[in-house]
């Protein structure tokens, strides 16, 4: 018998927070930033369902598939 070994994903760490917080498996897995300059990340609040195995928003899903294909092609 063999264990699926699961992936959590932690955002926002930083010194005054060095757990972080974990992920949110009903929204896109991409990090984001504060738009109003603040230095810490978290997870993109957008829904999943696009991008590589549906992990990512539809703006976000783009970009992965760009990354994606790129990083495939250069090797």
């Amino acid at each position: 018998m063999t264990k699926s070994k699961t992936v959590i994903r932690m955002y926002g760490q930083w010194a005054g927070n060095p757990i972080g917080f974990p992920e949110n498996p009903d929204d896109c897995i991409e990090e984001v930033w504060n738009q109003c300059g603040g230095y810490v990340s978290g997870q993109c609040s957008r829904k999943r369902g696009h991008g590589p195995g549906g992990l990512y928003c539809r703006q976000h899903g783009k970009r992965a598939e760009l990354r994606a294909s790129r990083s495939k092609g250069a090797k």
